[in-house]
């Protein structure tokens, strides 16, 4: 099928949201267009579109439905996805300077360059992730690595893995992670109190979060790419790890919640997870505070499967009984996880 449809003035796209429902003055809903593309903002509307009696979703609008509720959401998200970011942060630098130190420690400056050394990789693999690392070295200009060719240069294509992780992105640490030989991720995972597999599933998620988030993705109301595993309280040890699990230490999961969880509800919140638990006694975690960061007010943009408040009340302290909810995202639910203390 040919698309034909023509492209639209703003005007013209103003009034067909109108005309189909959405509540707008039409000289501020025209502006909101010129300033974020109709397909952008059309995420946050989506929900608010009507179903036929077979469900099927239609062009108009359900009544009430109107331009100051996009907006909350729209705004909303934006927030969130710089709150995100502030709290992934510390994480990546921590996974950058964790493996450098073990994997040099136990084969040296450069042995990050020969597949052997990282044995979970196949061999292509690690030939992939070896080029987009010498790609990145040769194209940066920052003053450590000029000064390091021209010193050794003549000697070395390679940086020392210390000074080439600072290039790294989260996504290529997380593959240098994954292709370290186990004790080498265990080394890693151990200081933040976890099995290496637990962290490997933590990385993944908060990579895809945080690339939704550099590139101005969408969060609200989207599907997470790879849910978190998730620890029961059997298996989280004493010590360092109640600073982990407040919630698993004091909270056991029901059966119900456990079956649940490994359904995976994969919603953003369930980034929330590993966030909230990294140690705030250590220096990968975000601060304490940060889930009380306010994100605005959203009063209007409920959702029809947000929970009660008193769901909510319980975060971050109790978050994995809210993951029993099998819950999707919403701006209003999200807004009172991160108003929690």
């Amino acid at each position: 099928m040919q698309y034909q449809k023509p492209p639209l003035t703003y005007q013209a796209q103003a009034g067909q949201l109108i005309q189909r429902g959405l509540i707008a003055d039409a000289a501020t809903l025209t502006d909101c267009l010129k300033s974020v593309n109709y397909y952008r903002l059309s995420g946050y509307w989506h929900p608010l579109r009507t179903r036929d009696a077979q469900g099927n979703l239609l062009d108009s609008f359900n009544p009430g439905a109107s331009l100051a509720v996009v907006l909350d959401r729209y705004n909303f998200d934006r927030q969130l996805r710089l709150l995100l970011l502030e709290a992934i942060e510390p994480i990546e630098v921590w996974i950058r300077t964790a493996l450098a130190y073990e994997h040099a420690h136990r084969h040296g400056p450069f042995a990050y360059t020969q597949a052997t050394h990282l044995p979970r990789f196949q061999l292509s693999e690690h030939q992939e992730w070896l080029d987009k690392t010498r790609r990145e070295c040769s194209q940066s200009k920052e003053d450590f690595i000029l000064h390091f060719k021209n010193r050794y240069g003549s000697h070395h294509q390679d940086l020392p893995i210390w000074m080439a992780v600072e290039l790294f992105s989260m996504g290529a640490s997380r593959k240098f992670f994954a292709g370290c030989e186990n004790s080498i991720r265990q080394n890693c995972a151990a200081q933040v109190g976890l099995s290496d597999r637990v962290l490997d599933s933590w990385l993944r998620t908060l990579t895809a979060t945080r690339n939704f988030c550099a590139h101005h993705g969408r969060l609200w109301n989207r599907p997470l790419t790879f849910a978190p595993l998730f620890i029961m309280p059997k298996a989280v040890p004493t010590g360092i790890t109640r600073f982990l699990f407040p919630a698993i230490t004091s909270t056991p999961l029901s059966a119900s919640a456990q079956t649940s969880w490994r359904k995976s509800p994969r919603v953003l919140f369930g980034a929330s997870g590993p966030l909230q638990s990294f140690p705030h006694s250590r220096p990968p975690s975000p601060s304490p505070k940060w889930a009380s960061r306010p994100t605005g007010n959203n009063t209007r943009s409920g959702h029809k499967h947000a929970p009660s408040s008193s769901h909510w009340s319980a975060l971050p302290h109790e978050w994995p009984s809210v993951l029993s909810l099998n819950l999707s995202l919403s701006s209003t639910t999200l807004s009172r996880m991160t108003e929690c203390n």
